[in-house]
Formats: C-alpha cells, structure tokens, sequence
C-alpha cells in the first residue's frame, strides 16, 4: 500500500471516529458510506447527507481526498461519492468532468441552470449515473440527444424546467428510465408524442402543465405506466377513456381538474388503481363514495397483483388535501 493511501485510510478512520462520537452523543444519526457532495458559489467544497452535519476544513479535505482516490475511500475505512448537487455553480461542466472519472457517483443535480449539449454530455460520461435533476434550467437545443444510450438512467427530473418539444424526441429515452418529472414545465400535448418508446416508464409528473386531453391520448402504449401526476391541468373526462387502458396505473392525480364524475365511472374499468386524488376536481362525495363501492365489488376478489392485503381494501379516493 502506497504512503498516500496509508495516509488517506488513516484520515477516513480518524474522520470516522470523530463522527462515532458524536453518534454515541446523539448529535448525529448512525453513518452510512454514500456522500453528497455540494459545491458551493466559490467553487468551495462541501459533503452533506451521509457525513458529519457540521462543516469546516475537515469536510472538504475529505471529499478532496476521495476525488484524489478515485471516489473511494477505501475498504474498511467507509465513504464514497455517491451524488453531487452543482445548482450554484457557474460552470458546471467542469465539476462534472471532476467527478465523472470517480465510477461511483450515482445522483447528479445541475440545476437551475442552462443545460446546454456541453453540459449535458459530461453528465453523460457518468456512467454510474442512475438520478438526474436539472429543476428550473433551460435545456438547449441538442442537450438529452446527449444523453441516448445511456443504459443506468432510471430517473430524470425536469420540473419547472423549459425546452422545446423536439428535445424530448432527441432524447428516446432509454429502456431502463422509469421515472419523468415534467411538472410545472412548458411540456406540450406535442411533446408527449415523443414518449411512446419509454416502455418502461413507471412514474410521469405532468401537474401544472397545459397539457390537455389530446396529450393523455399520446400515453395509451405506455402499459408500464404505476404513477401518473395530471393535477392542474386541462384535461377532462375524456381523457378516462385511454386511462382506463392503463393496464399498471396505481396512483393517479386529478386534483384541480375538470374531471367530473363522469370520468371517475369510466375509470370502474382500471382494475390496478389503488389511490386517486381528486382535491379541487367536479366530483361529488356522492360520486366518489359510489366508486369506491363499486370498484371494490368489482375488482376485490380479482387483484392478483399483491399490492392489497388479505382485507381486501378497497381503491383510496382523496377528494380534499391532505
């Protein structure tokens, strides 16, 4: 073992130790080894989450040395880089490049910011990279065609975040991505068109949008569809017509919408639904008592799927916040 990695086990297991304390002191809940890393305004350091709350020059040594150990801190020793948050940095692009030659950083937040096709292909060199945030950014021309072919992107957040429609056709997104938040984004009924090969998608937020019935419409292949977030939106009862097609769909989120009761009788054919929110929509507690009692009658004794207990409880209808 080299003189520098004697060195670098050394710190982590005294860096350890000192944290040890303070758990025993109940100042700090019990370690776990992923770390956060937050990079601050003057390009300055700082490891949150799953390290010592409490900051200083310690912190950032540490994460300086795991960067110089390629991510890691050795085995015994505990810690690796697990997720970096660039929202305040001016370029974040070259912080992605740091980090990318790590091989364990598995979460990357880079927003707000303008995410251009520079950015977006150092986030793409990640290989690890399961968890994607760019909230609020302006995503360029060209930047998710940068990321096709990323085979680990399981999630990708887009919230409050501006593009144009082709961007989502650039992207085709990947077998393996199962969850797409969109919400309170310039998302377009056009735009949703371009998601008919995400055939694994399981969670779609799509609340706050003006996406209307015709982009709900543009879901009807995505079997794999669990989650579906259409609050605030335009949509109406029309659109119960392809949601009850929605083999999978488990949780749905109509609040403040003009999804009537009428819709909510259509949806007596989507046997997998569990939980429907409809705060602020056009549906009486007459309507949605006489649903829950109907669909339980209908599909009690036919779900097969596991996800009710041996009761038997019947789909959760919300009509009020919580």
């Amino acid at each position: 073992m080299s003189y520098g990695a004697i060195a670098l086990h050394a710190f982590c297991l005294a860096h350890l130790k000192r944290q040890q304390a303070l758990v025993e002191s109940r100042e700090l809940p019990w370690y776990q080894p992923a770390v956060t890393v937050i990079v601050g305004e003057g390009g300055g350091l700082r490891a949150i989450d799953r390290l010592p709350r409490w900051g200083g020059p310690d912190n950032e040594r540490l994460v300086k040395s795991l960067l110089q150990a390629g991510g890691h801190a050795g085995q015994g020793a505990g810690g690796e880089i697990g997720g970096i948050d660039l929202g305040q940095v001016q370029t974040p692009e070259s912080w992605v490049n740091r980090f990318a030659a790590c091989g364990t950083v598995r979460s990357a937040s880079v927003g707000p910011a303008r995410v251009d096709a520079q950015l977006a292909g150092a986030v793409a060199r990640i290989t690890t990279l399961q968890v994607l945030s760019a909230r609020g950014s302006r995503v360029e021309a060209g930047a998710l065609a940068s990321l096709r072919g990323h085979s680990q992107l399981a999630s990708l957040d887009l919230y409050q975040a501006s593009f144009e429609d082709s961007e989502l056709g650039g992207f085709k997104p990947q077998d393996g991505l199962a969850s797409l938040d969109l919400s309170d984004s310039n998302v377009t009924d056009a735009a949703l068109t371009q998601l008919c090969d995400a055939h694994k998608l399981t969670d779609l937020g799509l609340s706050q949008t003006d996406v209307t019935d015709a982009g709900v419409s543009a879901l009807r292949e995505l079997s794999s569809i669990q989650i579906l977030g259409l609050a605030s939106t335009a949509v109406t009862d029309e659109c119960a017509q392809v949601l009850k097609q929605l083999p999978n769909l488990q949780n749905l989120d109509m609040s403040d919408t003009q999804f009537s009761g009428k819709g909510l009788r259509e949806l007596l054919g989507c046997a997998s639904l569990d939980r429907i929110s409809l705060s602020g929509a056009k549906v009486s507690a007459e309507d949605a008592a006489e649903f829950v009692r109907l669909h339980t009658a209908k599909h009690r004794a036919a779900d097969v799927r596991g996800r009710r207990d041996d009761d038997g409880f019947p789909v959760v209808v919300e009509l009020a916040a919580r």
